[in-house]
């Protein structure tokens, strides 16, 4: 028989949490055939150990799908199957639901004491940094730190790779289009009107104040 054949029962049983080797082929014979009069014999034929066989019997026994009757061993199929498969699923879910809130919860108290010994939930969130992506097709981007409403920080020590400085150095000695003139023209003028309404400040990296 094909693994591929037992592969609906390998999921159904993985879903409970029970993986133990061999379940869903002896599961399959039980199914097919109602019962095992032989354990031995339908061990060889589903190339299992009779050790295997006797520890899957008892699983299966557990979960109160199968009857086992002694002297002589005898395996019985429990039925109507699907309705001990209901059960069996249902109280899953319902341990899942359990265990889920109760990590949850575990979560949340973890949380609430670790704000409340450091005092963090006093503390003001810091502003994020902005990582800002020069491009000459839009120069208001080259200045953009200076353009703010009513603050604007600068962080010393990160070296912003700025086309616009390259490009003035590389053509101060050529001719500068009409159009970047006058988008610098307008830039700087507008940074100057700014300069006067914003506060800069300067965030200077704990190795440079070393």
């Amino acid at each position: 028989m094909e693994d591929a054949e037992f592969f609906s029962l390998s999921q159904l049983f993985d879903s409970i949490g029970v993986i133990e080797k061999g379940i869903e082929r002896i599961y399959h014979y039980l199914l097919i055939n109602k019962r095992v009069d032989n354990l031995k014999e339908v061990c060889n034929q589903l190339n299992l150990s009779l050790k295997r066989g006797y520890k899957v019997c008892s699983v299966l026994s557990d979960l109160g799908l199968v009857q086992i009757y002694d002297r002589p061993m005898k395996i019985h199929l429990k039925t109507p199957p699907l309705d001990l498969w209901q059960d069996i699923i249902h109280q899953r879910i319902e341990d899942l639901q359990n265990q889920f809130q109760e990590k949850r919860n575990g979560c949340e108290t973890a949380l609430d004491g670790f704000l409340k010994k450091y005092k963090l939930d006093e503390q003001v969130s810091q502003e994020p940094v902005e990582f800002i992506k020069f491009d000459l097709g839009n120069l208001d981007e080259s200045y953009h730190a200076l353009l703010a409403q009513k603050e604007c920080k600068i962080a010393l020590g990160i070296r912003y790779i700025n086309p616009l400085i390259e490009y003035i150095y590389k053509d101060r000695s050529k001719n500068i289009t009409e159009e970047t003139q006058d988008a610098i023209r307008s830039g700087m003028n507008r940074i100057k009107e700014n300069l006067e309404k914003i506060e800069i400040k300067v965030i200077f990296h704990s190795e440079v104040i070393k």
